[in-house]
């Protein structure tokens, strides 16, 4: 009976340690994907507030506020979008277990893709000419010039005008 125990213990000890280093390495795994949670959220704060701040010079506070919520509130969604079709599709996001007739038509969809920028690329080429993208790029550059001026009238008070016009002569 003493042997069969210490048979038993010498067969149960062994699974029990490599249990108690899986359950450890599921815990520091888990802390560490909590503290990768904590500095994302922190750097998706802190970037919303730099588009925050960086639109505020040519947007009144509330509309810089809104576009960049809007933005955040489309990225979320895209990527809800995208969760729930993974979860539509379970088995599409297996790479490990993929047969050749899902290899082909990966290959397939890929030289689709590539046809279809090459195509895109031959129209701009054709229709879209360089002179028209330096002229546009001109325009935009003369609207946001003259957006900036004119919020910087609008924050700087008459009488600060006045007086910095008797400053320079």
């Amino acid at each position: 009976m003493f042997n069969i125990l210490k048979l038993a213990r010498e067969l149960i000890d062994p699974g029990i340690a490599k249990l108690r280093r899986s359950l450890a390495d599921a815990i520091s795994a888990l802390v560490l994907l909590v503290v990768a949670a904590l500095i994302g959220t922190l750097g998706l704060a802190l970037l919303l507030y730099g588009g925050y701040q960086s639109l505020l010079p040519v947007m009144e506070p509330w509309m810089a506020g809104a576009a960049v919520a809007f933005t955040a509130i489309m990225v979320c969604l895209v990527i809800l979008l995208l969760a729930q079709r993974r979860l539509a599709n379970p088995g599409s996001s297996q790479s490990s277990s993929a047969s050749g007739d899902e290899a082909d038509d990966v290959a397939r969809e890929i030289e689709e893709v590539k046809e279809r920028g090459t195509r895109a690329g031959e129209e701009l080429r054709r229709n879209v000419r360089p002179v028209d993208l330096a002229l546009s790029a001109f325009i935009a550059g003369l609207v946001a010039s003259k957006a900036f001026r004119e919020r910087g009238r609008k924050e700087r008070p008459p009488a600060d005008r006045a007086t910095r016009g008797n400053q320079e002569n």
